[in-house]
């Protein structure tokens, strides 16, 4: 099996267009290869051509590079390499979220797919103003957000993790935003978390009056029974034009609305470990997934809509390869849609690489 994938990647990365990141010889790069755990890191190249060479030739599971500029890449010692700044990374990845039961593997895809628009739309450019962006499918379970601003390039660590507070809303105090007695709706018009939560509420109010069955729905709000949620229903119709209607909602509701509405509904996602660490070793964007056999495939920001991972970021041809089938499994990529028995079966290239990458069949 990963004599195969070796194989595979080997010719990829022979053929392959891969770009180069910005002052890549300033960077540093890791490693992991088929069959072992550990990663080689520290490494430095001084030309395009030689990280072409050595990929081509070793044919590694997974390529990482440093969001940080470096004097001296190649020190194996972080105080000696010489920090020259870095850019500002965010990874949204599957794991960061809450998932339906039983999801699938597209539904995953499509549900971290509009975490990271929000994520982008929102927050760094709505609130930060960041406007040198480049989007990166992970090639697995989310996506890789590359801020190059000059302005982001010196933040140290701390100032990173202030970041990552924001768009969580960690620490946010709404008793600042609602008012600790005499509540009233921020406008939808202001700036930052104030307009968020206003758009939330309202969103929500908009969503509970177009429903059919809208009163059901807000009986299921602990502590809302018949008589209170036609109060907040006849409440909610009135609260665009009047913010401060919202004191006269029964005070369960006020609670739902500061708990859960206001913050769940509005902060972004995404691994403050990554963003915090000035040191961070990110996936090459070109470079392929050991895990999935899938292209890290960068995006602009007016493709991200239309970018589909099982179509898109497909390294593979259409070949059909003959393979042993180790456990059972359901599986839909491009024009490969099946549910596989144990046992030898033909499939596509493409197909028959994420099986192995998975480890799920190999080679008959």
């Amino acid at each position: 099996m990963e004599e195969f994938l070796q194989k595979k990647f080997k010719e990829y990365y022979s053929n392959a267009d891969l770009a180069m990141p910005r002052r890549f010889t300033r960077r540093e790069y890791g490693f992991m290869f088929f069959g072992k755990s550990t990663m080689m890191r520290h490494m430095s190249f001084s030309s395009s051509q030689k990280i072409k060479a050595f990929l081509a030739d070793k044919a590694p599971a997974h390529v990482f590079y440093s969001s940080a500029y470096y004097t001296k890449p190649y020190e194996t010692d972080m105080k000696d390499k010489g920090w020259l700044g870095a850019d500002l990374i965010f990874d949204l990845d599957a794991d960061h979220l809450s998932l339906p039961e039983n999801c699938t593997y597209e539904k995953m895809l499509s549900i971290v797919k509009r975490e990271t628009k929000k994520l982008v739309e929102d927050f760094l450019i709505r609130d930060f103003g960041f406007r040198d962006l480049e989007l990166v499918f992970s090639g697995s379970r989310g996506y890789h957000i590359h801020v190059y601003d000059k302005e982001a390039l010196d933040l140290g660590s701390r100032e990173r993790r202030e970041i990552i507070d924001y768009i969580t809303g960690n620490g946010i105090s709404l008793d600042l935003i609602l008012g600790k007695e005499n509540y009233a709706i921020p406008s939808e018009k202001e700036s930052g978390w104030y307009g968020k939560i206003g758009r939330a509420v309202n969103e929500y109010a908009d969503k509970i009056l177009s429903m059919e069955n809208g009163v059901e729905e807000l009986k299921k709000i602990k502590g809302i029974g018949d008589v209170k949620a036609e109060r907040i229903y006849e409440g909610l119709k009135k609260l665009k034009k009047n913010p401060k209607v919202v004191n006269a909602l029964p005070k369960e509701f006020i609670e739902y609305l500061k708990e859960k509405l206001a913050i769940e509904s509005s902060k972004g996602e995404a691994d403050e470990p990554v963003t915090s660490d000035i040191h961070r070793l990110i996936r090459f964007p070109t470079s392929l997934h050991g895990k999935t056999g899938f292209i890290v495939k960068s995006l602009s920001f007016e493709d991200f809509d239309d970018f589909d991972p099982l179509q898109d970021a497909i390294a593979f041809g259409d070949e059909l390869l003959q393979m042993r089938v180790l456990k059972p499994f359901s599986i839909e990529i491009k024009d490969f849609h099946a549910n596989v028995k144990e046992g030898i079966i033909e499939m596509p290239e493409y197909a028959a690489v994420f099986a192995c990458a998975r480890g799920l069949c190999t080679p008959a």
